[in-house]
């Protein structure tokens, strides 16, 4: 069981760094009570802790945060060898790219919102709510959005706001089947867009049938006039149909985004339906200049005329309010 926890938030706010206690009780039995949704047209966000259903054998990381260490629900290092084995053993996933989205975060503007599309079990998006910024989390998988959200309760961060589902350029009416890449039933919770009809010939506990929403249906519902600042998206190729299906709350000519960060696998967003090339003039014709990251020296650098494989940042110096000076 875990008692009554004290949880002090550190919240940045015009450059100015405030602590704020939260108290608050929370048992977490095993396991626990069914998920809570509220819907708005068809749009689920989960809205409080859930049955912990999709993973039996969940484990506790600590994981280092924003000065100071928080509680992250994982999955079965066993199913998870990648994102839930790292954040145990090394109390961390991707940390020099965690950190540089909360640098985004403090030189962009004041009460900007971070947006997490594909945000996993939350390694981005928890951590950037345990600093004080506002978070929108999307994620289609229950195997994943279980844990998220009984994470975020157990931290006492009630500013991330998870949405269930996944997301294109339209919403689509009908649904989609979500199943891992990569090593299956070894990396469980990285799921990918799929025919409905593969969903019926698979045996991965983590596949899921889910619906598919724009952003831009997503943030009109439940977020009007938000003001999003930095993006990170991990959708396994269908990062630039996410975007696309966002022109209208968070790409907007008069508010884009100070940075977006991102993935490139060309094989997976040419079986998305897109191209590199194309997701490449998107941000060129919206002012943006990119950057690939080189893990070696964790550094970022201007990438090759044709992009590769890699993640990628890329920031907008014109946006009203980017890259101010506070610290």
């Amino acid at each position: 069981m875990l008692g009554t926890v004290f949880v002090a938030c550190v919240i940045i706010v015009a450059g100015v760094k405030q602590t704020s206690k939260h108290s608050f009780a929370k048992d977490l039995p095993h396991p626990i009570q069914a998920e809570n949704f509220h819907s708005k047209s068809g749009i689920q966000r989960v809205t409080s802790v859930g049955r912990i259903q999709k993973n039996p054998n969940f484990q506790v990381a600590f994981v280092q945060g924003f000065e100071q260490e928080f509680r992250m629900l994982v999955h079965d290092p066993e199913e998870c060898i990648y994102i839930s084995k790292a954040l145990l053993e090394k109390h961390a996933f991707e940390p020099d790219l965690v950190a540089d989205v909360l640098t985004a975060l403090n030189t962009s503007r004041p009460n900007g919102v971070f947006l997490d599309i594909g945000s996993n079990i939350g390694t981005y998006s928890l951590a950037a709510a345990q600093a004080g910024y506002s978070v929108v989390a999307l994620e289609p998988l229950q195997y994943n959005t279980e844990l998220q959200i009984t994470s975020a309760a157990i931290n006492g961060l009630d500013h991330l706001y998870l949405y269930k589902t996944a997301v294109s350029e339209n919403d689509d009416t009908e649904d989609v089947c979500i199943l891992p890449v990569g090593s299956g039933a070894k990396n469980q919770g990285n799921g990918q867009i799929h025919p409905l009809s593969d969903c019926y010939t698979a045996d991965i506990p983590s596949l899921e049938i889910v619906p598919v929403h724009s952003i831009d249906a997503i943030l009109q519902s439940y977020h009007k006039n938000l003001d999003i600042a930095v993006v990170k998206a991990d959708v396994e190729g269908y990062e630039l149909r996410a975007f696309e299906g966002a022109l209208k709350t968070v790409f907007r000519p008069d508010k884009l985004p100070c940075q977006v960060f991102f993935e490139i696998w060309t094989a997976y967003v040419e079986r998305a339906g897109r191209s590199v090339d194309q997701l490449m003039n998107f941000f060129h014709s919206r002012h943006y200049t990119c950057y690939v990251h080189r893990p070696r020296d964790s550094s970022w650098q201007t990438p090759a005329l044709s992009w590769e494989n890699g993640n990628y940042r890329c920031e907008n110096q014109i946006a009203p309010g980017c890259f101010d000076t506070r610290v």
